[in-house]
């Protein structure tokens, strides 16, 4: 009830004695509360937040260093009252010219609040803060082709700070952290390669230990991340990523029967936190993952955990989690169609020879597509399913051609099943676009009647 008496006090509050006494001591605690671990408070003194901003007028800018920046942070929190609030707040702050020339003019405290906010005890606000530094880098700084206004304002020590937190956070135990994290890191690669040189080899390591993850959602964002690398770093690590692709493509031809997945691992509102939830019927309970705390909002999550003490796992969890080997396999078929993608929009040298490369992978994502041996192989027919349409858009119908047959007796036996819905959808609608394709439609016609 505090800030909404705070709210209160300002709206009654004439302009002058705001800006005397009461808004130079109030600032520091409204900036404290919109801060807050907790969501209610949190939201609370972002509505007495607006109402400061209204009063102060034209004299906002004497408190925008205080509060920009976490005012700003606050579009991207997790809580959903928090979140939209804060947009329209930003929204009426800032006025049409938007919020850019703002934060770049305050640039040095705003990455203070992210920097700061990047390893908090919450892991919804070390999310924001990664979403926030994205927002920076991908619409106020441009890239080196087309530069924004306010690139100058990204100095060799301001982007170095911005590196050090992502890498950190990368690391994160709290999964959703270290998805934005790299995303954001391979938006950085792309626009500021010279002051990533430094950093290259670890973000090799990490991306693709991420692309191996136990969440679906980290290996394919994972792979695109990566892709935005190797895009910028092509002479450098193209062969590298050809070879991981070749070695660790076919790893789920090796996978034992009793297959292991996390995408039982539902998130429990949208803070994505764990809930318990069996695999299968068959499967036994895991005590590491049983009866355990679970945290329904996020500002009452622990302060431990802020780095990964294992490669593997979800976050709020220590106990190591091996990686599948079909989850691998996936996330190299991820990784092919990313390349794939990112070549076919233009600006690779030998652009055609290279494709032409990830087109000779095909006979190996179709092995990985045949296998049925392993209990979540319908997980792995589905993601190759999703991202076969990509796939065909970006190496074309004549590289894709030779390969079609390999795959359609599959695709034909998924399309007919009735067990995984999902799997259905997706392998009717590959068989219906390239039914469509003019330059597949005869070799999918031929194959199916034979």
């Amino acid at each position: 009830m505090l800030f909404f008496a705070f709210k209160d006090t300002f709206a009654v509050c004439s302009a002058d004695e705001f800006l005397r006494t009461v808004g130079p001591q109030t600032v520091g605690v409204i900036a404290a509360g919109i801060a807050d671990n907790w969501s209610q408070v949190r939201y609370a003194a972002s509505v007495a937040a607006r109402e400061f901003m209204d009063k102060a007028g034209d004299q906002k800018e004497r408190f925008y260093p205080v509060l920009l920046g976490a005012m700003c942070l606050n579009r991207h929190y997790v809580a959903e009252g928090v979140r939209l609030y804060s947009q329209e707040t930003w929204r009426i702050v800032c006025g049409p010219q938007g919020g850019a020339r703002l934060l770049v003019a305050y640039f040095d405290s705003v990455i203070d609040v992210y920097s700061q906010a990047a390893t908090a005890s919450n892991h919804a606000v070390r999310e924001a803060a990664c979403h926030c530094i994205t927002e920076l880098v991908t619409r106020v700084a441009g890239s080196p082709e087309k530069p924004s206004s306010y690139r100058e304002h990204f100095t060799q020590s301001r982007v170095q700070q911005f590196l050090q937190t992502l890498q950190s956070a990368f690391q994160d135990e709290s999964w959703p952290v270290r998805d934005v994290a790299s995303t954001a890191l391979g938006n950085f690669v792309r626009c500021f390669p010279l002051d990533c040189e430094a950093y290259r080899p670890q973000f090799l390591e990490l991306w693709f230990d991420q692309i191996s993850d136990n969440i679906p959602s980290l290996r394919q964002n994972g792979a695109a991340a990566l892709a935005m690398g190797v895009a910028v770093w092509s002479s450098q690590w193209w062969d590298l990523v050809l070879s991981r692709i070749q070695q660790e493509l076919p790893q789920v031809l090796m996978q034992s029967e009793k297959s292991e997945t996390f995408t039982d691992y539902m998130p429990s509102g949208p803070f994505s936190v764990p809930r318990s939830k069996p695999m299968s019927q068959s499967d036994q309970s895991n005590p590491a993952f049983t009866d355990q705390t679970m945290y329904s909002c996020g500002s009452a999550a622990p302060k431990t955990f802020k780095r990964r003490s294992s490669a593997a796992g979800c976050m709020n969890c220590v106990a190591r989690q091996p990686h599948q080997l079909w989850e691998v396999s996936e996330g190299m078929v991820h990784l092919v169609a990313e390349l794939a993608l990112s070549i076919a929009r233009g600006g690779w040298m030998q652009s055609q020879l290279r494709l032409d490369v990830l087109a000779s992978l095909l006979p190996d994502v179709a092995k990985a597509f045949q296998c049925s041996h392993f209990r979540h192989h319908h997980l792995l027919k589905q993601r190759i399913c999703e991202r076969l349409p990509s796939m065909t858009s970006a190496l074309g119908p004549e590289r894709m051609h030779p390969h079609v047959p390999k795959f359609l007796k599959t695709l034909h036996e998924c399309a007919k099943q009735d067990v995984h819905l999902a799997l259905r959808e997706c392998a009717q609608e590959v068989l219906a676009a390239w039914r469509l394709n003019t330059g597949l439609a005869d070799v999918v016609a031929e194959q199916l009647v034979a």
